[in-house]
């Protein structure tokens, strides 16, 4: 479609939902996708919920980003279509980021994005309510509560290089290979889409795999009732390799579990959790964090985790930062219109 086409598509649905407005309204986007169609008369902001392709294959390397995004031309085109997003960000007078993310932050900064035009926000977890939980709840969670010994969980949307749960893993396999009684559950992948699961699972020696749940994703209000299950037993774990923000590792947090949380400058929520709780990214070092607290009271450690985290995000803070973004992107705005 013509790039003039779906500016004017973007300027009228503007000017319906701002009709009774005397100022003009500022889009938010939360990718920079759409940046390139944007009216270049109204302000935007823009967040950034998926990782930059260039930042990623610096740290690790071009392969793996190719791996990890799916395919090297999958890659390559997110590449182009990312740093079209931002030398909107640079040359737009009227373009501001609302920061979740400081690994994000910082690139943007490196790319030449005026930092006066960043604004930092707390997490928006508390937004994230589930007021009631699922009737139905599928048999493997039920089994892997009911299993003897410890539970050890992950979530993730997609089973991909990202989420790394090799790790957990072999982790879970020495813990088993030593005698540590463990259950191991995964969830990850559209229930349709099963071939990463599969292979996961084939490749753990038949004599475990008694020991192992991989299943489809979890819907918020299952992966909320697993929270309040597994307090007494359960430990998550958050293996991944990168994370521009991390939101399950917090919630998790945050609703009182036990969390585990890879030791790496390239996981944004690990800034947020105490140092005990945080394991350097090899198998033998995660199967010790998870000894350590195997002989802990894991529902006392998950409650001070919920304490050191409430004290660091907050709905009161997402909103005091949120709020105060919002009013010194007007401010800009109105700068920049009458100069």
């Amino acid at each position: 479609m013509e790039v003039k086409l779906l500016k004017s598509a973007i300027n009228s649905a503007a000017e319906i939902f701002a009709w009774e407005d005397t100022c003009p309204p500022m889009l938010y986007y939360q990718t920079d996708t759409l940046l390139t169609y944007h009216p270049e008369h109204l302000p935007l902001c823009v967040t950034h919920h998926g990782p930059f392709h260039e930042d990623f294959a610096r740290q690790f390397s071009d392969s793996s980003a190719g791996i990890a995004f799916g395919s090297q031309e999958k890659a390559q085109h997110l590449q182009i279509q990312q740093l079209a997003g931002i030398n909107q960000l640079k040359t737009r007078c009227n373009a501001f980021v609302f920061q979740h993310s400081q690994i994000q932050g910082d690139y943007l900064k490196k790319c030449g994005v005026n930092p006066e035009k960043m604004f930092p926000l707390c997490p928006p977890i508390h937004s994230m309510r589930v007021v009631d939980y699922p009737k139905i709840i599928p048999k493997a969670l039920k089994e892997a509560l009911e299993s003897p010994g410890v539970l050890l969980f992950t979530a993730v949307a997609r089973l991909d290089y990202f989420k790394n749960v090799d790790l957990l893993v072999e982790a879970s396999l020495l813990l088993l290979a030593n005698g540590y009684l463990v259950t191991v559950l995964i969830a990850g992948d559209d229930e349709g889409d099963s071939d990463r699961r599969a292979k996961l699972f084939e490749n753990i020696p038949i004599i475990y795999r008694r020991f192992f749940h991989v299943v489809p994703k979890l819907q918020k209000d299952t992966l909320y009732w697993l929270f309040e299950q597994s307090k007494q037993k359960g430990m998550f774990v958050c293996p991944s390799r990168y994370e521009t923000l991390g939101i399950t590792p917090l919630e998790c947090g945050l609703r009182g579990v036990t969390t585990l949380i890879s030791n790496s400058k390239q996981i944004e929520a690990g800034r947020f959790f105490p140092d005990q709780y945080c394991f350097n990214p090899r198998a033998i070092d995660l199967a010790n964090a998870i000894k350590l607290f195997q002989k802990a009271n894991l529902r006392e450690s998950g409650s001070q985790l919920q304490e050191h985290l409430e004290e660091r995000i907050s709905e009161h803070r997402f909103r005091s930062d949120f709020l105060h973004a919002w009013r010194e992107c007007s401010h800009w705005f109105e700068k920049s219109r009458n100069p």
